[in-house]
């Protein structure tokens, strides 16, 4: 039974580790595709994809999915939020730290990561508007190594600093014949990435089970 509750109580706080948890998707991208390709977002290249929202809303943090070497995790990365196009109007930017849940690993040897991020102010966004979120400067574990955006052939427009713009008809090796767009994988939210509280509550249980292990393991 010792052994039992100190088992517990450790899976517990394993899996409870910097969980992210989110209110609403004010946009979202659509899923992620984690095969087929994707684009660079690390020191010296940046990536951009557009959104449009149907309703008045504040916008205070995003999730994106990661391609990543092994061993991998995101630590950091910059943003923008821009008005019109790729290269329009700073709405907001900083460099943000992350949230990074690993998924799977792909067939390609990479690492399929969720990533997210809050951003440094509130973004008020207005409907109808287009928008674009652009992504920079994505530092890994192995501060050399590259990271990518997830390519998943979404609804909004993208842009790369290295290809130029990526729709519509983006000429991409494996992918599907009829694809006419090469944007990434993210979306975008109205609540801040902060830990659920069911799982502050549980992560106190599993606290309170170790202590009561080590305890009874001391006195005995």
């Amino acid at each position: 039974m010792r052994k039992w509750s100190f088992a517990l109580g450790s899976s517990i706080l394993v899996a409870l580790v910097s969980a992210p948890a989110f209110a609403g998707v004010i946009y979202t991208n659509g899923p992620a595709n984690g095969q087929t390709n994707a684009f660079g977002i690390d020191v010296g290249v940046s990536t951009a994809d557009s959104f449009t929202v149907s309703s008045a809303a504040t916008a205070l943090s995003a999730i994106f999915t990661a391609w990543e070497l092994p061993g991998d995790t995101l630590s950091q990365i910059d943003y923008e939020i821009l008005s019109g196009s790729y290269n329009g109007t700073v709405l907001a930017s900083g460099t943000a730290s992350t949230f990074d849940t690993f998924q799977y690993v792909n067939v390609y040897d990479y690492n399929i990561d969720s990533v997210a991020f809050n951003f440094s102010t509130s973004v008020s966004l207005s409907p109808g508007t287009t928008y674009w979120l652009l992504l920079q400067n994505a530092v890994p574990t192995t501060a050399s190594d590259s990271v990518f955006w997830d390519m998943n052939n979404g609804p909004s427009s993208a842009w790369n600093s290295v290809s130029g713009n990526l729709t519509p008809g983006c000429a991409v090796s494996g992918e599907r014949e009829g694809d006419n767009s090469c944007s990434e994988t993210f979306s975008i939210l109205d609540s801040a990435a902060t830990p659920e509280p069911g799982s502050l509550a549980l992560g106190g249980i599993g606290f309170l089970m170790l202590a009561g292990a080590l305890r009874r393991k001391l006195r005995s």
